[in-house]
């Protein structure tokens, strides 16, 4: 079939996600997690499934399940497999237009998230945690990493209490970082060195719940 239709690409959803195991990626191309898709479950589910299964074939798709929050379900769904389950008729301007924006930068990190190296820096629900989790992708010929920031539950505390480690810096490298999210075109910029990324990591700017930010970190 695959030298009939190059082309055609097959997801494995059977049992919602329940009979996905290595073996089945001889057939297919990606595979459905779970006819859940509540960002909040997604996450924990991605995050497990990665070490066992690589975000390429994680099928993760923006749904409006329980009218959540398009720009948390979106910023979810790009740290795997990026696609969208949404009627666009449905869609008010401003959503449509945060759409726009993701798949953009989903682009601009495709290679990253399908080919790069993964970190695992803050789990889900891991003591200390504070309601964060955070993973990155790191193109290590490239120098180049994004690095997918989430607020699960809401936090008290100070951006300087919670930062994000940088583990895959090197010390000899100067790094220019773009602090984005989905709900704003704003970006904030700064140049940083390799050592003060491995000291002081990444400032989390995240306080309320079911919010994300990314990073692109490139080295200069």
């Amino acid at each position: 079939m695959a030298e009939r239709w190059p082309d055609v690409e097959l997801m494995l959803c059977a049992s919602g996600g329940g009979r996905t195991d290595l073996g089945t990626l001889r057939w297919f191309h990606e595979v459905w997690l779970s006819d859940n898709t509540d960002a909040a479950a997604r996450l924990r589910m991605q995050w497990h499934a990665s070490h066992f299964l690589p975000p390429q074939i994680l099928a993760a798709h923006v749904t409006r399940w329980g009218g959540q929050d398009l720009a948390f379900a979106c910023a979810v769904a790009m740290s795997a497999r990026f696609g969208f389950d949404l009627d666009p008729a449905a869609l008010s301007q401003a959503e449509r237009s945060l759409c726009r924006r993701a798949a953009a930068i989903y682009r601009e990190v495709r290679d990253l998230v399908q080919g790069g190296e993964m970190f695992r820096l803050i789990a889900p629900d891991a003591p200390g945690s504070a309601g964060r989790v955070a993973l990155a992708f790191f193109g290590p010929a490239s120098g180049r990493a994004v690095v997918f920031g989430y607020q699960l539950s809401a936090s008290a505390g100070g951006p300087a209490a919670h930062p994000c480690p940088v583990p895959w810096a090197g010390r000899e490298f100067r790094y220019r970082v773009r602090q984005l999210t989905l709900t704003s075109e704003a970006e904030v910029a700064t140049e940083r060195t390799g050592d003060s990324l491995l000291t002081d990591g990444l400032v989390w700017p995240l306080t309320a719940e079911r919010t994300a930010v990314m990073w692109l970190v490139n080295a200069t």
